[in-house]
């Protein structure tokens, strides 16, 4: 049998032992029910990525008269928004990005709907949230569109979207950045 003092003296750094391993355990990821703020965010313009510039880039490779023809639809369906409004009601997520473009509401599950854009074609839409974005990604017969929307540390609104399309030699990146309105 181990005397008083021996069971003492092994029992505080067993103590201590126990708690340090219980700050060090990993603990799971909690997500977020709003992970960017709920509110309207205003366009940024000297922080965004300058979108003729990767229209330009981005239809090089075309021949003239495709290129003329893939640029004004690029410019089209990626006009920098000057303010954008996030909203979460019950189970949906509601995203203006225009008011000539109808409000984006989709379910939090990531389920996909159709919407109608306001050129009147349906395309496939869903959207995902995580503990650090909002996840949207748009399905249409031309091409798919990603857009994720991500709070940074000085806390600004990133706006990264990335088109896919057969006709493009690459996916048509860019970044657009938004201050939340007071």
């Amino acid at each position: 049998m181990l005397s008083s003092t021996l069971r003492f003296r092994w029992s505080v750094p067993l103590i201590l032992l126990f708690g340090v391993s219980l700050l060090v355990v990993p603990r799971p990821v909690e997500t977020s029910d709003e992970p960017v703020p709920a509110g309207e965010w205003d366009f940024v313009e000297e922080r965004s990525d300058d979108i003729e510039d990767r229209i330009d880039a981005a239809v090089a490779h075309m021949n003239i008269v495709v290129r003329a023809v893939a640029r004004r639809r690029l410019r089209g369906a990626n006009r920098p928004m000057p303010r954008l409004q996030i909203d979460y009601k019950g189970d949906n997520v509601h995203i203006v990005l225009r008011p000539d473009v109808p409000t984006v509401i989709t379910p939090k599950s990531g389920e996909v709907i159709n919407w109608t854009r306001e050129d009147g074609e349906v395309v496939r839409t869903s959207t995902n949230l995580s503990s650090d974005r909002i996840r949207q990604f748009f399905d249409s017969d031309d091409g798919d569109k990603e857009v994720i929307y991500r709070l940074r540390p000085d806390g600004l609104l990133s706006v990264e979207v990335t088109v896919f399309s057969e006709r493009l030699k690459e996916p048509f990146k860019y970044t657009w950045v938004y201050s939340k309105r007071s």
